[in-house]
């Protein structure tokens, strides 16, 4: 199994593990794009991995976690947002993210998707082991946009970490509202609070914008079911 890869501001192979927890449509890419800036390796739902598409993101969703494909990465996005409670509590040493958006814009971003919603649903109904309807139908029971039960399951999920992770344990980063100072500070100061990062000199990074891929664009949600381009 491939090592976690190292890099000049990294302490080392990082034996905590991170994972980011959100829904989805808060920046979870954004945040993939600038730890990876950082030296930090990460997965990002099952993007690269042709295996994960199959019976074992199934097997995932009903409570596994032996996927050696996350095991090379320094940091698991997207999928550890189903089974973050577990996560939290078999390893003190595991650390979490929690992107966050304006409830607002998060609404619109999935209201955007019935602009496509036909292909959209066909792609699911194409390929139904795909991560992303796999992820929609296990959080929101559904297919189909409902603004009531989408608004009930954000705030419930981000309630439930609040109130259960330790702060110490969680970062909470508003990539769509946070200036890319911010960002880039409070992202840094977590990672070498809990050394992951070296305590070095990171002023080149807070300087330069934090990636912001999908702000103020029409968020890509064709591609979150399997073999679509």
């Amino acid at each position: 199994m491939p090592k976690c890869s190292y890099h000049a501001g990294k302490v080392g192979p990082i034996p905590t593990r991170i994972f980011e927890i959100s829904l989805g449509r808060t920046g979870t890419r954004s945040i993939c794009q600038a730890v990876s800036q950082l030296g930090i390796s990460y997965r990002h739902g099952t993007r690269g991995c042709d295996d994960c598409q199959e019976d074992a993101i199934r097997k995932y969703l009903t409570g596994s976690w032996d996927f050696d494909y996350y095991q090379t990465a320094d940091m698991v996005s997207n999928l550890s947002c189903v089974h973050w409670e577990r996560l939290y509590s078999e390893n003190q040493r595991n650390l979490f993210i929690l992107p966050i958006r304006p409830l607002r814009t998060w609404l619109q971003s999935w209201e955007k998707l019935r602009r496509v919603g036909p292909r959209y649903l066909n792609l699911c109904r194409a390929y139904p082991i795909g991560w992303g309807c796999l992820h929609q139908l296990h959080f929101f029971g559904q297919l189909t946009f409902n603004r009531i039960i989408w608004e009930k399951v954000y705030l419930e999920h981000r309630k439930k970490i609040e109130e259960t992770i330790h702060r110490d344990r969680l970062l909470i980063l508003d990539v769509f509202n946070q200036s890319s100072e911010k960002l880039w500070s409070e992202l840094i100061e977590f990672f070498v609070r809990h050394r992951i990062l070296k305590n070095q000199d990171y002023s080149s990074f807070i300087r330069q914008p934090f990636p912001k891929i999908n702000h103020g664009k029409y968020p890509n949600g064709i591609n979150l079911c399997r073999n679509s381009k």
